[in-house]
């Protein structure tokens, strides 16, 4: 099964259990990352979100995903910004200089 589908089954029951406030602000903005043999990954969008998530909503969010999984799985939380690879970023060619070079003969 996707994980994106299975995300989308789970947001409903999350919608369902949790009050208004803490499924705006934490479980809507998490997105489904990968579902690889028996973890589940999702992308929250800062380090305080995924501390906040693993403490309070880590225990609800796993067995939700088993209910539509119907089998155990462990849930892993990633931050966004902790995904962007590295860059390497090429050295800016040299700076043209005027030394050396005869002025305008006007």
């Amino acid at each position: 099964m996707d994980a994106a589908v299975v995300w989308k089954e789970a947001l409903k029951q999350l919608e369902e259990r949790l009050n208004k406030p803490s499924y705006e602000s934490f479980i809507k903005a998490v997105a489904p990352r990968t579902l690889h043999d028996d973890t589940f990954s999702v992308t929250v969008p800062s380090r305080f979100a995924k501390e906040w998530l693993e403490s309070r909503y880590h225990t609800l969010i796993g067995e939700i995903l088993q209910n539509v999984l119907q089998r155990h799985v462990t849930v892993e939380f990633t931050v966004a910004a902790e995904e962007i690879p590295s860059i390497d970023i090429a050295p800016h060619p040299p700076l043209r200089t005027t030394e050396g070079m005869p002025l305008n003969a006007k």
